[in-house]
């Protein structure tokens, strides 16, 4: 709890106006799924502030569950994806324009083993009707000129949550 208090401090306090890149209909449960279509886990979406702010809790496998975050930060004045790394919160900022799809979140990070890369975030949105919606990581280790699948994940809507 101590987590979600810190990150709405961080957050706009106002309410905020849902617009086209407001991601509040992410909202709901989900079985993500491989790119060949193979069940990998499940995940809750759950809006904390709407407009502002949203929790997700996601289980790949039997791997302990993972929470993370999207927020629409006052300084960016846009959407992030934040949450827990090994050194404490992370932060990727939205790099694509403001209510553009496919959205797109990155940051440049120091690795463990001390070296430089940057990860990009693409949410591609499937139709409104299915809230289905594709998760890919990727990662570059040259400034930018490769890219490395980390995980592509589509998150499919339970029945009940269509």
């Amino acid at each position: 709890m101590r987590i979600i208090t810190f990150l709405a401090a961080l957050l706009v306090t106002q309410p905020v106006l849902a617009g086209t890149n407001d991601l509040d209909f992410l909202a709901g449960n989900y079985t993500i799924e491989g790119p060949s279509g193979e069940a990998l886990g499940n995940a809750t979406i759950t809006v904390r502030h709407p407009g502002a702010m949203i929790e997700e809790e996601r289980r790949i496998g039997k791997e302990a569950s993972q929470k993370l975050w999207f927020g629409r930060l006052e300084h960016t004045g846009g959407w992030a994806q934040i949450f827990l790394s090994p050194n404490g919160l992370r932060e990727f900022s939205r790099i694509s324009e403001q209510g553009a799809w496919p959205l797109v979140f990155g940051a440049p990070v120091t690795l463990a083993n001390g070296t430089s890369a940057s990860f990009r975030l693409t949410i591609t949105r499937g139709s409104v009707s299915s809230r289905s919606h594709r998760r890919l990581l990727e990662m570059s280790a040259d400034s930018g000129k490769n890219w490395r699948t980390i995980l592509d994940y589509s998150y499919i809507a339970l029945p009940s949550d269509k």
